[in-house]
């Protein structure tokens, strides 16, 4: 048996369907620079592993990107909808967690906490 082509497709099929088309080609462009990206990292970090001061970095970097789009999408509208109190003791039982548990946390032979 052998596929149809494109053309013998039903309407309600993607490919015959240009406004679906379409979607597909905008996300693909929309996805194309952070796949690229992340190529790119794990080509360099396979080619060379990052040092403790660029893991610090970049962990860093990632934290500052997840706090502004918090900031910037997701509580403006949890306080349209009202639950931003639920939210924010949510978040600093999470926090101070987080904290707690890297001061248990020690290197091994340092004698200091992380």
């Amino acid at each position: 048996m052998t596929p149809a082509a494109a053309g013998d497709l039903p309407p309600d099929r993607c490919c015959g369907d240009p406004a679906v088309t379409g979607v597909v080609v905008t996300a693909a462009r929309l996805v194309l620079f952070p796949v690229a990206a992340a190529a790119t990292g794990a080509g360099l970090v396979a080619w060379r592993a990052p040092g403790k001061k660029a893991t610090s970095g970049g962990q860093h970097f990632a934290a500052g990107v997840v706090f502004a789009a918090l900031a910037g999408e997701v509580l403006p509208d949890l306080r349209g909808e009202g639950h931003l109190g639920a939210v924010l003791v949510g978040f600093t039982v999470g926090v101070g967690l987080l904290l707690a548990l890297g001061g248990l946390r020690t290197a091994p032979g340092s004698g200091h906490s992380w």
